[in-house]
C-alpha cells in the first residue's frame, strides 16, 4: 500500500499529514538540531545506516516554505488523478 505523507516544518513546529487528510497525524514542537538548508535534508536514512526508512519512496518534493493545509489536500488530490485503487 502506498501512502501520501507530507511533513511540514515551520521553525520548531512540525506537522505531518497522511493521504490528503486535512487533520494532521502528528502536530507538535521539536528542537532544531541541524542547520537549515537543502544540503542537510536526509530522505530514507543516513549513510551510517542510522534511522533508515524500511520501505519504498517513490517521489519527493521539497518546498522553500511551509505548505498550507489547503495546498496539501489539493496536492494529494492531484497525485490521485490517473491512479486506480486495487
Amino acid at each position: 500500500t502506498w501512502y501520501h505523507v507530507v511533513l511540514v516544518r515551520d521553525g520548531r513546529q512540525v506537522t505531518v499529514y497522511l493521504n490528503g487528510n486535512p487533520e494532521p497525524e502528528i502536530d507538535g514542537q521539536v528542537g532544531i538540531a541541524e542547520p537549515s538548508g537543502p544540503e542537510h535534508v536526509l530522505i530514507g536514512g543516513r549513510n551510517d545506516n542510522f534511522a533508515n526508512f524500511a520501505g519504498k519512496i517513490d517521489e519527493v518534493a521539497i518546498y522553500d516554505r511551509a505548505l498550507l493545509r489547503e495546498e496539501i489536500v489539493q496536492h494529494h488530490a492531484g497525485a490521485r488523478k490517473g491512479t486506480t485503487d486495487k
